[in-house]
């Protein structure tokens, strides 16, 4: 049975060489020095950049939900990809087959709930996730005439190996932001009335989503196999940010028994977490300079254990928040 819930904001792929009829009068030539000898041709506009390289022999295309116009807060999924398809082909001449067959090795997918306190959700998904080490948290929330307006979460690695993450903001206030040129040409391009109707279809929405860098990694989450292609990820049924946010806030986080009361050390770390606003580097180097040498994880592991005890008895509010949100986000 194919699903329609997939929704994916943007995709990036290869594609061979000599798939394409022809191209658009747009696209801007790149040649080598001053000889006529072509080394690439590139597209770029709202939701669509495309690079032809001559030497390399590859076809480069990366497009994104606002390809769809007005219909942006729909996203890409299965049963729109004719009319995503449709505006690529209009810029570079592809037979559909191709495309579909192609292997995304970017996808970003995203989910929009609708929240009635959007920065009240955001706080409690920013101190939650304090309580666990999977995935490291930004330093704070940013904020936006003091509302919160967006965290994001990277998954916590010591390797320089290119890592997931997962951002979770306001889809309004992201769309209107005017330090970002590419939603405000999106914007720019819209008609009055196609404007209004998509700040109407993104007011009051929470966007969680998750970017995914490799061909190992979109295969792995989507539940796909080696050979996997666009069609087949479109069509997958792994709902992939509630995976993504059931692996930060697991049900050991969501344990809201009867708490032990803190014994008297407990209670000494509890009160150096609060003097030092829970920030267990810095606790780390207080420790170092007095004398005391521990090894670094084994300290935090310690702090955050009082962390979540303390969390679970007088923060049940947000965890019981999170926990709605999650549930809401099934298919």
């Amino acid at each position: 049975m194919v699903s329609v819930q997939l929704l994916v904001k943007r995709i990036r792929t290869y594609l061979p060489y000599n798939i394409y009829e022809k191209i658009d009068s747009e696209f801007t030539k790149n040649y080598a020095g001053d000889s006529n000898a072509l080394i690439s041709e590139s597209y770029f506009d709202n939701g669509l950049r495309i690079n032809i390289n001559h030497i390399r022999k590859f076809v480069h295309i990366d497009f994104s939900a606002k390809i769809l116009g007005r219909d942006y807060p729909d996203n890409i999924n299965i049963f729109n990809f004719r009319d995503t398809y449709k505006e690529i082909n209009n810029i570079i001449a592809i037979n559909p087959r191709m495309l579909y067959s192609a292997q995304p090795y970017s996808c970003e997918n995203v989910n929009d709930i609708e929240e009635d306190n959007i920065s009240e959700t955001i706080d409690a998904l920013f101190h939650i996730s304090k309580l666990q080490d999977k995935y490291k948290q930004c330093p704070r929330p940013y904020k936006k005439q003091n509302d919160n307006t967006s965290i994001y979460l990277k998954k916590n690695v010591n390797t320089r190996e290119i890592s997931n993450y997962i951002s979770i903001y306001n889809k309004l206030n992201e769309l209107l932001d005017t330090k970002d040129k590419g939603n405000v040409k999106y914007m720019e391009s819209l008609s009055e009335e196609d404007k209004n109707y998509v700040i109407e279809k993104f007011s009051g929405m929470l966007r969680i989503e998750s970017k995914f860098y490799s061909k190992r990694m979109v295969r792995d989450i989507y539940g796909l196999q080696k050979d996997y292609n666009l069609y087949k990820l479109l069509t997958s049924s792994v709902n992939v940010n509630q995976v993504m946010l059931k692996k930060v806030y697991n049900e050991k986080l969501f344990e809201c028994g009867t708490v032990p009361n803190l014994t008297r050390s407990e209670f000494d770390k509890w009160n150096t977490l609060k003097v030092f606003n829970y920030d267990l580097e810095k606790i780390c180097e207080m420790l170092s300079l007095m004398g005391i040498t521990r090894d670094k994880s084994k300290v935090k592991k310690l702090y955050k254990e009082i962390q979540t005890k303390v969390a679970k008895k007088h923060e049940s509010n947000k965890i019981i928040l999170i926990k709605n949100l999650i549930n809401r986000m099934s298919w």
